[in-house]
This record gives structure tokens, sequence and C-alpha cells, in this order.
């Protein structure tokens, strides 16, 4: 999908190749193969690409990228360690501040 979008944008009759291989498995990995968030994110990367004035996106890059643009699933993902953190934190401190009654 990725080289199909290229060459279509192409001016020229070969599309520049912007991935190396494992920027292509970063980006899969990162969109989880959604087809719109392949293009956000492949957007994002060219992006970097035109500021960093580089001609390959290897696996760092697209990953920096990637953490960059917002997906729900990590944030999701974050918040729910965190409160499971806290409220393990919270039964510790409770238990620290009344030990005499597990005891009994």
């Amino acid at each position: 999908m990725v080289k199909f979008r290229i060459e279509k944008a192409s001016a020229k009759d070969s599309a520049p190749s912007f991935f190396t291989y494992s920027g292509l498995w970063a980006l899969y990995l990162a969109t989880d193969g959604y087809p719109r968030k392949i293009v956000t994110l492949c957007h994002q990367v060219i992006l970097a690409l035109i500021i960093q004035n580089r001609s390959k996106a290897g696996w760092f890059l697209v990953r920096s990228s990637s953490q960059r643009v917002s997906t729900g699933r990590r944030t999701a993902l974050r918040w729910a360690t965190v409160s499971i953190l806290a409220v393990v934190l919270i039964v510790l401190v409770a238990v620290g501040m009344y030990p005499e009654r597990l005891e009994g």
C-alpha cells in the first residue's frame, strides 16, 4: 500500500523508496495494518525526513514518529497501568498503617 501510494504521488515513472525494510516493519507494528493509521504515520515520517534532510526512514525514525501520532490503545494501556499501580500503592500503605489487623 505504501509503495502504491508513493508511486501514484510521484511525478516520475519510478517512485523513490523512502522506507527501509526495518522501517516498513516498524510502520506495520505501530499501525496494526490499518490504512488510515498507515497514511497518517507515513505523513509524519515524510515530514521528519524533510526536516532531518534524510532520504530513507529506518526503524528508529518510524518509531519516534509513531510516538508523536496519538494512538488510543497506547494511551488507554498507559492509564490502566497507572491506575493499577495507584491501587497497589494505596493497599500497601493501608497495610503498612494497620499491620495488627492482618494478624488476628
